[in-house]
């Protein structure tokens, strides 16, 4: 298995192709492929022995880019978004332009702006959102570092990125916020 110490425009090729990648995120260690590739949403679920209903996250570099895919931000929302510092992952239920095939049943989608400015690089380059859940096996502990990823989901991936920067991998990693909100933008917490 190769492992990525920087961002590659080949890999990032492949990943719009299809490929899936291991990669930290802004929380945990993560897997990704392009929001608009079947082949790559497939894979994800595959490698995790992941249920089909049970939706991923989409992950995107910047409130610019989370507006070609939402219809409406109430402005609280979009403040929130702006200053917030920790890691918060919005269900948006008013959504456009992305493959159905990656909604929920409702038809809505769990969007995150990421913080990391090494995961903003790489959703730039990529050009498009990442699909994202967390690098395990289905109902297993979420990996919050590298060496806590198994082998099993090593093995399944295409791309390993693990950059040469000091992440965060400590006993502290956690899953991002998730909240839905209302029309006049109030939050209503799923995770804390």
């Amino acid at each position: 298995m190769k492992i990525y110490k920087k961002l590659d425009s080949e890999w990032i090729k492949s990943i719009r192709k299809g490929s899936v990648l291991l990669h930290p995120t802004d929380t945990i260690w993560g897997l990704g492929a392009s929001a608009f590739s079947r082949k790559g949403f497939e894979k994800i679920y595959d490698i995790k022995g992941r249920d089909r209903s049970k939706p991923l996250v989409l992950l995107v570099d910047s409130i610019d880019r989370l507006k070609n895919y939402v219809h409406r931000i109430p402005p609280r929302i979009e403040t929130l978004l702006f200053y917030n510092e920790r890691p918060l992952t919005l269900i948006y239920s008013d959504v456009k332009m992305l493959p159905e095939h990656i909604l929920a049943a409702d038809g809505s989608i769990a969007i995150r702006i990421v913080q990391k400015a090494f995961v903003k690089k790489l959703i730039a380059e990529l050009d498009q959102p990442l699909l994202s859940t967390s690098a395990n096996l289905s109902d297993a502990d979420f990996p919050k570092s590298f060496d806590e990823v198994t082998r099993e989901i090593k093995n399944g991936v295409d791309i390993i990125f693990h950059p040469d920067l000091p992440l965060a991998e400590t006993e502290d990693a956690q899953p991002s916020v998730i909240a839905r909100f209302d029309d006049e933008g109030q939050l209503i917490f799923i995770r804390k």
